[in-house]
């Protein structure tokens, strides 16, 4: 039975948006809400009570081209006619710095994590390319077609993108008009609905300027010149998010080009008549001129608006853009990343966006071409701002690191990290890494155990439940190879129980809810942190639905903070979990 428990404060530790000293705003430790209504904040001083998991703390130009895709149809035979797919279960053991090993170790233990299930998936999906490496492939994880389960947006860089229908089993087929872009060189994958339609619309970064594609009827058709986002320099990322919190969808998009070592940040209001209005001067021009690999929106200092990390190649400086409202000739955003210590001066590569000590704020974990870094955001203990925690938390790799997650796979409440990685300049390859969260602020390398090691020159990587089975899966871009999938084999928190939470907005709130947050606490104090977010990794976005892991708990409190302020709270009892539910604005929730 779900019961509504609405209105209540939903309690998070947070920062002011100006750089102000930190209050305390949300979750508290005096138990589950019991107020009966829903209600408005007025601003994000609202979350269920959070405990501390103890932490390490340690100092330590394209036009339109008129093609579309048909969403309703499959080709016959489920399969491409390009590229191989790449089952990749012959990966080498790894150690705890995911560098891989030459031993006689045996190729993979009997009992993994994953298994690579590309060809049983139906998944033949090249990715071809003989440029720079800044160009990676792209995914984008979403239900395109309206049948409630989860297809697949994939890039190529000299072919053309497609779009893979799954069957909710963990098959895919290629849609019948699948092939789009075929002249546009494509990367990344952006996936968000920007027109409020209920279709899932596409940001595909590349060469000349980003495509956008609109969705809408069952088909996809280029709108970049007619909408206003055509885009400068070489595109290898973007992401949406509402950063001005007036319902519709607004666009990021950052370039890397590998001629002048430069790049540029470019930010697209939406005007919510279908077209944008480009507002990139509001960056720094200092700034937003260096070249980009990953960006995510997020708000990390618990203010109520949705800030913006981008990572930066060559030891120019990660940027960290605050939110802090209207004004300066079209929005105000100041680069803090100094200050909030996230800089990091380093050849960035990809980003991780979670909670992972499920402390109420939001962590980050930055990948380098020689090293990596786990931030530990400080909001809920007081400021907004991040210390590195990475060798105490046992996450440091030696490896070329690129896209990561945060994911739940054994659904303990605790998410876990997975980082793919590639070939450095001498030519050596470090296999992928799944490190498993302990729930004491540390994290344990699985090795050649995660079942997902993959060899293959690894970039982006997103996640999502492909065959509804409540563990989640992934999905893996290998550059100048193919696209590779591995299940989750259920077995590792098999006994263990979940929910996924779909958030979808209406009227003041983005259709796809973007930037709100929502909380699971169980009964034993602990609870969880998830913010919808439509791109981060690297070049891709994970699926729309939050998961949460319930351990062994068959009931929680669920609180939902929308980005206008409004909220609501809801009681899960033992019929209410291992499924999806719907959550719609303002405050209804039913099976989905």
């Amino acid at each position: 039975m779900l019961a509504l428990l609405a209105g209540c404060a939903l309690p998070a530790a947070s920062a002011d948006g100006d750089g102000g000293e930190a209050s305390t705003v949300g979750p508290q430790t005096s138990g589950a809400a019991t107020s009966t209504s829903t209600g408005s904040t007025g601003a994000r001083d609202a979350g269920p009570s959070t405990q501390s998991s103890g932490a390490a703390t340690s100092s330590s130009g394209t036009g339109e081209s008129g093609s579309t895709v048909g969403l309703g149809e499959t080709s016959s035979g489920g399969g491409s006619s390009q590229g191989g797919s790449s089952d990749r279960t012959t990966g080498l053991g790894s150690d705890s710095s995911g560098e891989s090993s030459t031993g006689d170790e045996p190729v993979m233990p009997l009992e993994t994590v994953f298994e690579s299930f590309t060809e049983a998936s139906g998944l033949d999906m090249p990715h071809e390319c003989v440029y720079e490496v800044q160009y990676p492939p792209g995914i984008g994880i979403r239900d395109f077609d309206g049948d409630g389960h989860q297809d697949l947006f994939l890039t190529s860089w000299e072919g053309p993108s497609r779009l893979w229908l799954g069957d909710g089993g963990g098959s895919f087929s290629e849609a019948a008009s699948g092939s789009v872009l075929a002249e546009h060189t494509s990367t990344g994958v952006a996936v968000g609905d920007y027109d409020n339609d209920g279709w899932a619309d596409v940001f595909v970064p590349g060469t000349g300027s980003g495509a956008l594609l609109q969705a809408s009827g069952g088909s996809l058709a280029e709108v970049t010149t007619v909408a206003g986002v055509v885009s400068s320099g070489a595109g290898t990322v973007g992401a949406w998010g509402d950063f001005d919190a007036d319902g519709d969808l607004d666009l990021f998009a950052g370039a890397w080009n590998s001629e002048s070592l430069q790049g540029s940040q470019e930010l697209f209001r939406n005007d919510g008549d279908g077209t944008f209005t480009d507002l990139s001067m509001v960056f720094e021009a200092v700034t937003a001129g260096r070249p980009v690999l990953a960006a995510s929106f997020l708000d990390y200092d618990n203010d109520g608006d949705v800030d913006l990390y981008v990572v930066i190649d060559k030891s120019h400086g990660n940027v960290l853009w605050r939110n802090d409202g209207p004004g300066c000739g079209g929005w105000c955003f100041v680069d803090v990343a100094d200050e909030a210590g996230a800089a990091l001066m380093i050849h960035g590569m990809g980003v991780a966006v979670g909670d992972y000590d499920n402390d109420g704020d939001l962590d980050l974990y930055v990948t380098d071409i020689a090293k990596a870094f786990l931030l530990q955001n400080q909001t809920s203990q007081g400021e907004a701002a991040f210390l590195d925690v990475t060798e105490t938390a046992g996450v440091d790799l030696l490896g070329v690191g690129w896209g990561a997650v945060f994911a739940d796979y054994d659904n303990d409440g605790w998410q876990d990290l997975y980082v793919a990685q590639g070939t450095d300049s001498g030519g050596v390859t470090s296999a992928n890494v799944l490190f498993h969260n302990l729930g004491d602020g540390t994290f344990d390398a699985l090795g050649s155990a995660s079942g997902a090691v993959d060899l293959g020159f690894s970039q982006a990587v997103a996640f999502g439940d492909l065959d509804e089975d409540g563990f989640l899966d992934l999905v893996v871009g290998n550059r100048q190879d193919a696209y590779a999938v591995y299940r989750n084999r259920a077995e590792f928190g098999a006994e263990n129980n979940w929910v996924e939470i779909d958030l979808r907005g209406a009227a003041s709130v983005s259709a796809d809810a973007a930037g709100a947050r929502a909380w699971l606490s169980t009964a034993d104090g602990l609870t969880r942190l998830q913010e919808v977010k439509l791109g981060s990794s690297m070049s891709s976005t994970n699926m729309l639905p939050l998961h949460f892991g319930l351990g062994a708990h068959d009931g929680a409190e669920l609180s939902v903070l929308w980005p206008d302020g409004e909220t609501a709270v809801f009681t899960l009892e033992s019929t209410d979990v291992n499924q999806r539910l719907v959550v719609s604005y303002p405050g209804t929730i039913l099976p989905g």
